[in-house]
């Protein structure tokens, strides 16, 4: 978890805070609140008392970062690159969500397709962020 934690610090640097777009933040860190709520019960260690809080809201900024990157352009389109960026974070939330309810909270089904599917999407993600589609578009 600190290993994820350092990373998703790296992405937040890379992804930076502008533009700000605060709503989608304030909905994430919401989110968290409640997912860390709901698995608090079965955290039985102290260091995952403090470490799954911490985490699931540098994992928020990460995912909050990265939604702050879809945008359109001039003609009202959605870029691809932001788009692409976005997804990648919220699908990665939704992985290690997914994770944390399936080993604190409950089991779930079909647990390691679910949460390896959506970590390698939200890796795809992050990491095609860096691209430049230069003119494509969402119409």
């Amino acid at each position: 978890m600190v290993a994820f934690g350092i990373g998703h610090m790296l992405y937040i640097s890379a992804l930076g805070f502008r533009p700000l777009k605060l709503i989608p933040g304030v909905i994430l860190y919401l989110m968290s609140t409640v997912m860390v709520y709901i698995l608090m019960p079965g955290l039985n260690e102290v260091s995952l008392k403090i470490g799954v809080p911490l985490y699931s809201y540098i994992l928020a900024t990460m995912a909050w970062r990265a939604v702050a990157r879809i945008s359109r352009n001039d003609s009202g389109s959605i870029e691809w690159n932001g788009l692409i960026t976005g997804l990648g974070g919220l699908a990665w939330v939704f992985s290690d969500a997914s994770l944390g309810y399936h080993h604190f909270h409950s089991p779930l089904p079909y647990s390691q397709v679910l949460i390896m599917i959506s970590y390698y999407l939200g890796q795809l993600g992050i990491t095609m962020s860096v691209l430049n589609f230069g003119s494509s578009k969402l119409e």
